[in-house]
């Protein structure tokens, strides 16, 4: 795969939306693209700020971390809060299938190392990553509360299984209950 393979493949991104939104009948609902930026200007803000980040390593992540779905569309987990169309498990494998042939067809393996670090969690870069992604997904769900932009409740997304992937990081808890908080008190 040539540079111009990778960018069409790349390119899908901009144009799948995100499964729970749709789902929830959130009127043109963000991409899986959009929800990469965000994720990335999230992660340049708090890494900046964050001596202990290697911020270029946090964005890698980022970057990669959603790239299979290009291929595999966003598919959402049977052990998702509302239910879902296949285990954790299987989507992982099918993922790191096309994440494989995408590094490999590129010639560039860090791609398929970033995308499993991001996997893993094992490095606190990569345990913040998974943080942001959380926090970009509370954001996004309370944003379209705000705007009334859904047909079935959206309240899952900040439930405290959600805010619970954020406890490790105090900052990012701290203001998506306060996200909340304000949302909570706007009439919709």
């Amino acid at each position: 795969m040539d540079l111009i393979g990778f960018l069409e493949i790349a390119n899908r991104l901009k144009e799948i939306r995100r499964s729970g939104w749709v789902e929830r009948g959130v009127k043109d609902a963000e991409t899986i693209a959009e929800h990469s930026f965000m994720m990335c200007l999230i992660a340049l803000v708090l890494g900046l700020k964050r001596k202990d980040i290697y911020v270029d390593r946090l964005l890698k992540m980022i970057l990669v971390h959603d790239l299979p779905e290009a291929v595999t569309g966003d598919l959402i987990s049977k052990e998702y809060w509302n239910g879902g169309h296949m285990p954790k498990k299987e989507i992982y494998e099918l993922e790191q299938k096309e994440m494989k042939k995408i590094a490999e067809k590129l010639g560039l393996p860090e791609l398929l190392e970033w995308w499993e670090e991001f996997e893993e969690t094992k490095t606190k870069e990569a345990r913040l990553a998974r943080i942001i992604d959380k926090f970009e997904m509370i954001h996004q769900a309370l944003e379209y509360k705000k705007a009334g932009n859904y047909k079935k409740p959206l309240e899952g997304f900040w439930d405290d299984k959600n805010l619970g992937y954020l406890k490790e990081d105090p900052e990012l808890l701290a203001l998506a209950k306060e996200l909340i908080r304000i949302t909570k008190s706007i009439k919709a």
